[in-house]
C-alpha cells in the first residue's frame, strides 16, 4: 500500500481511499509477449487492409471490363473481399477481448 502523508490525510480525510487504490491488474506478467502480439496484429491489419484495397481495385477493373460472367464474378469477389475486410477490422477488438480474458484483467490490455 502507499504511504499517505499525515497532512493529506488530515486535509482530505474523505479522499484517503483514493490514494490507497491499487489497480486490479498485476503489473508484472507476460508484457513482452503481449507487446509482440500487438505489434504483429498491427502489421497484419495494415497488410490486410492494403490487400483489401488492391482487391477492390481489381474488382473495379473486372466490373469495368464488362461481360456477364466477368461482372458476376466481380460481384462475388467484391462480397468476399468486403466480408474479409470487415472481419479484419473487427480483429483488434476480438484479440483484445481474448488477451484481457486470459490475463484476468477487465477492459483492454
Amino acid at each position: 500500500m502507499y504511504e499517505i502523508p499525515s497532512s493529506v490525510e488530515t486535509l482530505y480525510p474523505a479522499f484517503g481511499w483514493v490514494l490507497q487504490y491499487e489497480p486490479p491488474c498485476p503489473t508484472s506478467g507476460p508484457e513482452p509477449l503481449v507487446q509482440l502480439i500487438q505489434s504483429l496484429l498491427q502489421f497484419t491489419i495494415a497488410a490486410g487492409l492494403m490487400l483489401g484495397a488492391l482487391g477492390f481495385a481489381v474488382v473495379g477493373v473486372m466490373f469495368i471490363i464488362g461481360g456477364l460472367e466477368t461482372r458476376r464474378r466481380a460481384k462475388q469477389y467484391f462480397k468476399d473481399i468486403f466480408i474479409g475486410t470487415v472481419i479484419l477490422v473487427a480483429a483488434p477488438s476480438i484479440i483484445s477481448f481474448i488477451i484481457s480474458s486470459m490475463s484476468g484483467c477487465g477492459g483492454s490490455p
